[in-house]
């Protein structure tokens, strides 16, 4: 394969690992919302339940509102490393072409 369509490949590569960063960090809030949701919505249904375990309104509240705010943080928390993974792809990407180019400037010049 010659350099040229290698450096190519390897950007079309990077643009994509851009673009699904891009696209998970736009999804992320969609997540978010729809685990409250989840979590409230379970709560409704399941009132009845709760009411007996927990004892009263207040607390099913309560313990709502922490259910939620605990997989809002692991939602966000897995995005994070998913993100940090496809960020280090990319910049390892952007240090091949670099080198390759590197090596062909070196080859012309030399």
């Amino acid at each position: 394969m010659t350099k040229n369509k290698e450096i190519a490949l390897l950007q079309k590569n990077q643009k994509a690992l851009k673009k699904e960063i891009i696209e998970i960090k736009k999804k992320l809030p969609t997540y978010i919302i729809g685990a409250i949701l989840f979590t409230f919505v379970g709560l409704f249904f399941l009132e009845n339940n709760f009411y007996d375990f927990f004892g009263n309104g207040v607390d099913i509240i309560l313990y709502g509102v922490i259910l939620s705010a605990t997989i809002c943080l692991i939602l966000v928390y897995v995005t994070y490393l998913k993100i940090n993974k496809k960020k280090k792809e990319s910049k390892a990407i952007g240090t091949k072409v670099y080198n390759i180019m590197k090596l062909a400037d070196d080859s012309k010049n030399g």
